[in-house]
């Protein structure tokens, strides 16, 4: 993802994958803080941009329309 792509409260996971995961404060340095879940416990680390994606939920697209189908 571009960095101006990535913005608090948006929704990514890694490129190569993993949890979906949401995005907290940028840092100083140009990583984000990402947030996700395990079970119930909260998990935390920090990211460069180009290594996250938007979040997508997996087998579904989202048509013009709204609706959902899958591939």
């Amino acid at each position: 993802m571009e960095p101006s792509d990535v913005k608090a409260g948006v929704e990514v996971q890694l490129k190569s994958g993993g949890p979906k995961m949401t995005v907290g404060d940028k840092m100083a340095d140009g990583t984000f803080r990402c947030h996700w879940f395990i079970g119930n416990k909260s998990k935390e680390a920090f990211f460069n941009p180009n290594v996250l994606i938007p979040y997508k939920k997996a087998g579904l697209h989202i048509a013009a329309s709204g609706s959902t189908r899958k591939p």
